[in-house]
């Protein structure tokens, strides 16, 4: 698939790493939000599993374990109809696309396999996914990129169903740029190009316009946001990447 069509969205190693230790050393882990709904099918080719679950599932690192974009992005979610028992929002500092790698900095499981491999042994199995992985790779280069998101869509097509929808985030900073953002977007759109149900999510295209608005109070080191960004910023694009996928207002 192609760029998703309503989101047209190194400093140093040991920056990214620093702001990460600092982060666990104030036990900032993980945020995992546990939330159910009728969806209308994702954009694919495949018809979707008759009766099959509605259910949608995210997966990110740091700035997805952030209470601030964890919590309203499931108020969002619910809005657009997905039902709260059919949503999950697992984030980990430090988290890697599939596993730790020259550039990522987690050092602890549950890494983006696991996750995907324990919400199905627990009868999670979502239509929809939506990963915002690839900033704590930020080193590791094209082939490990390519790598390791192969590695996560085969992990999630290796379901039962017929019609899993990929939705992947790319990076976006407070500079346009950082932290090899351009050529790591660059391999997740080609990617997207050759992968059935992969869809890439051009965040900095979001982003773009954005960042000289002074209201937004979006960053506070450059990776992450404030309070104010991710509601402003981080948050209505994730929300805006599924909205043609979404349910609706179904349940009455």
């Amino acid at each position: 698939m192609t760029t998703h069509p309503t989101v047209a969205a190194r400093r140093l190693r040991g920056y990214v790493v620093g702001v990460v230790m600092l982060a666990a050393a104030v036990a900032l882990a993980v945020q995992v939000w546990h939330g159910s709904a009728t969806a209308s099918p994702a954009r694919t080719a495949a018809a979707p599993v008759p009766g099959g679950p509605a259910q949608i599932g995210v997966i990110g690192d740091s700035l997805t374990a952030e209470p601030a974009f964890s919590r309203p992005l499931v108020d969002g979610l619910e809005a657009l109809g997905w039902r709260t028992g059919d949503i999950r929002v697992d984030g980990q500092w430090g988290r890697g696309i599939s596993r730790p790698g020259p550039g990522a900095t987690q050092t602890a499981a549950p890494y983006t396999l696991d996750v995907v491999r324990s919400w199905r042994a627990e009868g999670f199995d979502p239509q929809v996914w939506v990963i915002g992985l690839g900033t704590n790779n930020a080193l590791d280069g094209a082939a490990s990129w390519r790598a390791g998101v192969a590695a996560v869509v085969s992990e999630i097509r290796s379901g039962p169903r017929r019609d899993y929808a990929v939705y992947w985030v790319g990076t976006g900073y407070s500079q346009a740029g950082a932290f090899e953002q351009a050529a790591f977007d660059a391999t997740l759109a080609d990617l997207a190009r050759r992968t059935p149900g992969l869809v890439f999510c051009d965040y900095e295209s979001y982003l773009r316009p954005r960042r000289a608005d002074a209201r937004w109070e979006s960053w506070w080191d450059g990776i992450h946001n404030t309070q104010a960004g991710y509601t402003a910023l981080r948050v209505p694009f994730y929300l805006e990447a599924v909205q043609d996928v979404a349910p609706g207002d179904t349940h009455g």
